[in-house]
């Protein structure tokens, strides 16, 4: 890890946010974590080229609601890319009331429209599944769909919520 890397990582292990991790065919690849430096990122699979971390997407503080889903469509938007693969980290939504993570599975599935309006899609993964449960049950998305892994989450197969 260079020191860039470094201090971003440092810098966001107090506010959390969303990060680009890898960028591959079709896909883009973005950790949602309250804190960075306690979830590695999963293997995003095969054909996946690490992304260019001299301007790193990186925003914060906010890990739940419309600000994360804010994020999320402006990092898609500045990649040029409508094809989201969303790893949500161990520590996101776990210590916050059900009210916040109601409102993080409702402005999911407004993300999901709004892709989906410009031929996109929205991948999960990572997340445990009793918040997985929550997080989805609130967003009312039969497409929507948690995975054990970057690479599930691509191929749309094995959805750890059934």
């Amino acid at each position: 890890m260079n020191a860039t890397q470094e201090r971003l990582r440092a810098s966001r292990a107090e506010t959390g946010g969303c990060e680009v991790t890898a960028r591959g065919p079709n896909w883009l690849f973005v950790r949602v974590s309250r804190n960075p430096n306690a979830v590695e990122p999963a293997s995003a699979g095969p054909n996946v080229a690490e992304p260019d971390l001299a301007e790193p997407d990186v925003a914060g503080p906010d890990v739940t609601g419309q600000d994360v889903v804010e994020q999320l469509w402006q990092i898609s938007q500045r990649h040029f890319t409508n094809r989201l693969v969303v790893e949500i980290g161990a520590d996101v939504p776990a210590d916050q009331c059900k009210a916040e993570v109601d409102r993080l599975g409702r402005e999911l599935r407004q993300l999901q429209d709004r892709l989906s309006a410009s031929g996109g899609l929205l991948r999960l993964c990572g997340m445990r599944p009793d918040d997985a449960h929550t997080v989805l049950e609130a967003a009312h998305s039969a497409g929507l769909h948690n995975h054990a892994t970057p690479h599930d989450a691509v191929t749309g197969e094995h959805p750890l919520d059934g």
